[in-house]
């Protein structure tokens, strides 16, 4: 009989946002792969694969994501896949194939004309009742392209919605 090893909480940071550490709890609940948009140095993709998430971490800079490879302990890489790319333009998923998503500082810089079908990928991807999570400011931008979720919590930091059942 094997044992299972108990998950890892949640590290403090200063800098961390709360809707990103609740997304790494959720994450480290469920047994569906979840998707870290923006990975970049990869704080967050490295306190989910610690508390025990299987992460998909994505960026547009290859570099960053072969280099956050050396800070996963080598028991955690067995729960990591590294998925460089432009989201949404370079990246893909099956549908209903994800857990959760987490998305911080990565939509800043798309156009209001991307917005919507970057929300219809999202949208596809998650399973039913998988969770969105972003974690950046002025959420109230995105707003407009939420029908298909509910949001569970907004607040400055971010928001959290969930994949509503068709």
């Amino acid at each position: 009989m094997e044992l299972s090893q108990p998950k890892a909480e949640v590290k403090e940071f200063k800098f961390f946002n709360s809707i990103s550490r609740k997304w790494i709890e959720f994450s480290a609940k469920h047994s569906e792969p979840t998707l870290d948009i923006g990975a970049a140095s990869g704080v967050t993709t490295v306190l989910a694969l610690e508390a025990g998430a299987i992460v998909i971490a994505n960026d547009s800079n290859k570099k960053l994501l072969d280099q956050l490879s050396y800070f996963i302990p080598h028991q955690n890489l067995k729960n990591l896949t590294l998925y460089p790319g432009k989201f949404p333009d370079e990246i893909s998923f099956k549908e209903n194939s994800l857990g959760s998503i987490h998305i911080a500082d990565s939509l800043e810089e798309t156009s209001k004309a991307e917005l919507a079908s970057l929300f219809e990928c999202l949208y596809s991807w998650l399973k039913p009742s998988g969770r969105l999570y972003i974690a950046l400011p002025h959420v109230e931008n995105y707003e407009n392209y939420l029908a298909k979720f509910h949001v569970i919590e907004k607040s400055s930091n971010g928001l959290i919605a969930e994949k509503k059942l068709s």
